[in-house]
């Protein structure tokens, strides 16, 4: 991304159409605005809640909106709240969802960031800033991707190169948060994107050298091996010109993918199958002229729609005088046709089907766990004005997960397993400026009106993609929640699963037990509405019983002595709650969570 002002824009008329313009889908505007104006970020965290960049804090804009659903799980008339800012500003960053729920950011095209990365805690609100990078390289026009063991790999600039090809790789030990100096990429990926494969390697064209603005070279990393694969030749050049800027990648249902241009090209790629092998290239269909003139991606949104299509934001394709140059329009790209098709429908507040004053990059597309997809724009008249894209057809099968099981031992963590928890793409792309990925498994229950999303974690394929007859599993922890019987789907990049049942208050399947050397620690009836029994192998001697909230918060605590003692937190609300036993020496003897349902 090489930002120009809005103010210094060519507009272009839009009277004469040489696209398809049938009716699409539909536009609706939030009820509710943001507090903060759009500044393009949007991340879909594990328990159904979206995070929005915005301008608020010093420089670029340290602050982040959160979006929640609303009791009956619409984003349309969600709520809005502010988390914890980040420690440094920054514009045009990499970012991922950790499978642990948390997220992570790092560098920045603009603003203080660009050193530095970072990783936000849903749970205690905070941010931690990660180690250092190497001297003299900074992280953006840097694509990133989360690998199969729960690291990241990063593509960032080094300022010394002076416009020559940029190719140098790290890696986030997400563990550690420390980056670590990796194997070069054999291609310039200045502008570029980068596509997860079925295979867990990752695709990418490679930016024309300066010197060669016709080189069109692929290649993968093989993370297994942590070695480059040099793949096959592009059949055309996707980035422009002038500024050398490129448009978004996806995996398409079909299992090959497409690579959109910031040039009239678009290029589709034909896996092998094989980590090691080559796969094949073909050219997809040009980008439509609207109003006379080419419309392309030099650096803009995509998402993919529920029903296979793409839904793309696009710009006339850029000139020597103007390489950004408004308004944007939407299309859909159908891969079954390789067709591409206007969205003519008039967006509420705007008044028109396109955004006058917004080059494609100004904008941000998210898919949503209900199958929608929201929209943000940090360029129109009210940026804390979002908008919700509802397709105009049915959800394709390709796309639908399965549940095989949900089970807990102790009501409190649940455990479900099935297929196609990954999803069948990464549900989203931008390139190089941006990345947020939905391809993980949401746990979303419903009961009558009411629905709530559960958060999960630890996803046993982590940044995968169609997955097919592979076993998913992953873990969820319930909101507070009244009891009931609940409908149960997993949603991945807005595709749900088949319904099965969950009841509460569950019925555990075991006593909960803790042992410390050989003092067992047994808690019962586990859950319940707040009278539990803790039983002993060995007699407590004045030992402290201590129990907290989900916030860190103090609620009870006693002396034991004995084998037996009753725990009274019936004057607590409902929710789950950590004990811990420290002996009279000051060793903790046992921890162990309780859930109390009312």
């Amino acid at each position: 991304m090489k930002k120009i002002l809005i103010g210094s824009l060519v507009l272009i008329s839009s009277s004469i159409f040489t696209v398809s313009t049938a009716q699409t889908g539909t536009w609706t505007a939030l009820t509710n605005q943001a507090p903060h104006a759009n500044q393009g970020v949007m991340l879909l965290l594990t328990d159904g809640t979206v995070i929005c960049s915005n301008t608020s804090g010093p420089g670029y804009g340290t602050g982040w909106d959160k979006l929640t659903p609303d009791a009956s799980g619409s984003y349309v008339n969600g709520t809005w709240t502010s988390i914890t800012s980040m420690n440094y500003d920054r514009f045009a960053f990499s970012s991922q969802v950790l499978p642990s729920g948390k997220v992570y950011v790092a560098g920045g095209e603009y603003g203080t960031g660009g050193s530095y990365g970072e990783i936000y805690d849903p749970v205690a609100n905070t941010w931690t800033t990660c180690g250092n990078i190497p001297a003299n390289w900074n992280i953006y026009d840097a694509p990133s991707e989360l690998l199969y063991d729960g690291n990241i790999l990063e593509g960032p600039e080094i300022g010394a190169n002076q416009g020559q090809p940029c190719n140098s790789i790290l890696q986030l030990n997400t563990t550690t948060l420390n980056y670590i100096n990796e194997n070069a990429e054999p291609e310039n990926h200045d502008e570029a994107s980068w596509l997860k494969l079925p295979d867990s390697t990752v695709l990418t064209i490679g930016m024309p050298y300066p010197n060669n603005p016709a080189q069109d070279s692929s290649c993968r990393y093989v993370p297994q091996t942590n070695t480059w694969l040099v793949d096959a030749m592009a059949p055309n050049n996707i980035y422009d010109q002038w500024g050398f800027e490129s448009g978004n990648a996806f995996l398409l249902p079909n299992g090959n993918a497409i690579f959109f241009g910031a040039t009239q090209y678009n290029d589709i790629y034909t896996p092998s199958g094989n980590s090691s092998t080559k796969g094949s290239w073909a050219s997809a269909a040009n980008f439509p002229k609207i109003s006379g003139n080419y419309v392309t991606q030099p650096d803009a949104p995509g998402a993919m729609l529920v029903n296979g299509h793409i839904l793309l934001a696009v710009s006339p394709i850029p000139t020597a005088r103007n390489e950004f140059s408004t308004p944007t329009y939407f299309l859909e790209y159908d891969y079954t046709t390789n067709t591409f098709t206007q969205v003519t429908a008039t967006i509420p507040t705007i008044g028109s089907d396109e955004l006058s004053g917004s080059i494609s990059q100004n904008n941000s597309l998210l898919a949503l766990p209900d199958g929608t997809v929201l929209m943000g724009c940090s360029a129109i008249s009210n940026p804390n004005q979002y908008f919700i894209y509802t397709p105009g057809s049915a959800a394709i099968p390709q796309g639908k997960p399965t549940i095989n099981s949900v089970s807990s031992t102790n009501c409190i963590d649940y455990t479900i397993t099935g297929k196609l928890f990954n999803g069948i793409s990464e549900g989203n792309g931008y390139g190089d400026d941006a990345q947020n990925s939905t391809n993980y498994p949401l746990v979303r229950l419903s009961n009558g009106t009411n629905v709530y999303y559960a958060k999960t974690t630890n996803w046993n394929r982590i940044g995968a993609v169609m997955t097919d007859s592979l076993e998913d599993t992953a873990y969820f922890t319930l909101p507070t929640m009244p009891n009931g019987t609940y409908s149960v789907v997993v949603v991945a990049n807005g595709f749900a699963s088949n319904p099965t049942l969950l009841t509460l208050p569950c019925v555990t399947t075991s006593v909960q037990t803790t042992v410390a050397g050989n003092n067992a620690i047994k808690v019962y009836p586990n859950p319940n509405s707040g009278l539990f029994t803790m039983e002993t192998a060995q007699a407590m001697n004045n030992s402290s019983l201590e129990v907290y909230n989900e916030l860190g918060q103090q609620v009870y605590k006693e002396i034991i002595t004995g084998t037996e003692s009753k725990i009274d937190l019936s004057a607590q609300p409902a929710g789950l709650y950590l004990y811990r036993v420290i002996n009279e020496s000051g060793g903790l003897t046992g921890t162990g969570k309780l859930l109390i349902q009312k």
